[in-house]
């Protein structure tokens, strides 16, 4: 039988950040297509997690060529780890080997398999590496979102054509992202109690600067964010109808490192609406984000971002984040159709 041929790619945003990884999985003339991701991680442990999970879905020992354009793994697995193994997973110099845990299960099904391990240059026109660089970036955009996960995608599925649009219905404006809410809470410690009982474990801590600006369509905001060891500044593009009831945003990133200088050029050539100031608690329920925000002048809020799956429809997101705000104890609360920047400047 001839070898089953796998590609594998890994991406991070920022590097630690969101991370995701891509495969394409061959056997004969069966081809299968994985996107996963990770929402705090590293571009190495992404191209690790990549080459295992694309390993562990064999269901019997195989002949391998699995084909990587990262020197980390391949070096690793096939010159490497030999050394660390001896020396009791250390380095050459002592330390301790980073990303043990992946070697060890790597090091495990590369045993299982007969693998031929090999390295292509990326970003160079090889159609397979492309194709899982692209499912790698899709993944660091759900893992942005908060999201883990790992869906199989259809490489045959054409793209269907856009449903007829209906002008009443803010989720059919565009296709999109997130399914969001912003809701007025007067009790933050019951909507974190009912949180942490759905299962969402300890909340990350951001104190976020949010300064917008002026533009055409939609919002245009630079991000200043702060979290215990860590600062990081974004420009966000997006787009969302103002709506008391879920709606459709829209959205793009782009990670800056030199905000100060990009807040004088677009201050100078777009001008500046306002700046919103808050204090936000990230909590993770599967795929939605749940915010909990006290923001500079307004009070308390809670924000859920549901991240829709290609293919599903409006109205199965509408009734899981109907049954997440049963949950959480929301479903009576006050919808606010507004963003923040807006209220301030309503004097709300």
């Amino acid at each position: 039988m001839p070898p089953i041929v796998i590609h594998t790619d890994g991406a991070c945003r920022n590097n630690p950040g969101p991370g995701g990884y891509g495969i394409v999985l061959r056997a004969g003339d069966r081809r299968r297509e994985f996107s996963g991701a990770v929402p705090e991680t590293t571009n190495n442990r992404m191209e690790m997690l990549a080459a295992i999970r694309a390993l562990e879905r064999l269901k019997a020992a195989s002949e391998v060529e699995l084909y990587t354009d990262s020197s980390y793994l391949k070096n690793g697995i096939t010159q490497w780890i030999h050394g660390w193994i001896r020396k009791g997973w250390r380095t050459s110099s002592g330390s301790a080997v980073k990303n043990v845990d992946l070697w060890k299960r790597l090091h495990e099904l590369d045993r299982e398999h007969r693998i031929q391990w090999r390295w292509l240059k990326g970003h160079a026109g090889h159609a397979e590496n492309e194709r899982c660089d692209a499912l790698a970036v899709q993944g660091v955009e759900r893992a942005a979102q908060g999201v883990t996960d790992e869906i199989e995608v259809d490489p045959a599925r054409a793209p269907k054509a856009a449903p007829e649009k209906d002008a009443t219905d803010p989720l059919a404006q565009k296709p999109g992202r997130n399914l969001e809410l912003k809701l007025r809470i007067t009790d933050p410690a019951e909507t974190r109690r009912r949180a942490l009982a759905l299962g969402a474990g300890p909340p990350a801590r951001l104190e976020q600067e949010d300064v917008y600006f002026a533009c055409r369509e939609g919002r245009l905001k630079l991000r200043g964010e702060k979290r215990p060891g860590r600062s990081t500044s974004e420009l966000i593009q997006y787009a969302r109808p103002d709506m008391a009831q879920a709606r459709l945003s829209c959205y793009s990133r782009l990670p800056q490192a030199d905000p100060d200088g990009l807040r004088r050029m677009l201050a100078a050539s777009l001008g500046e609406r306002g700046v919103v100031h808050k204090l936000r608690e990230l909590f993770l329920l599967g795929r939605t984000r749940l915010h909990l925000d006290r923001v500079r002048g307004l009070g308390d809020f809670a924000e859920l971002e549901l991240v829709l799956k290609e293919g599903e429809s409006p109205k199965e997101a509408r009734a899981e984040l109907e049954r997440l705000l049963e949950g959480l104890g929301l479903a009576a609360a006050e919808i606010e159709p507004l963003s923040y920047i807006d209220l301030l400047l309503a004097g709300q």
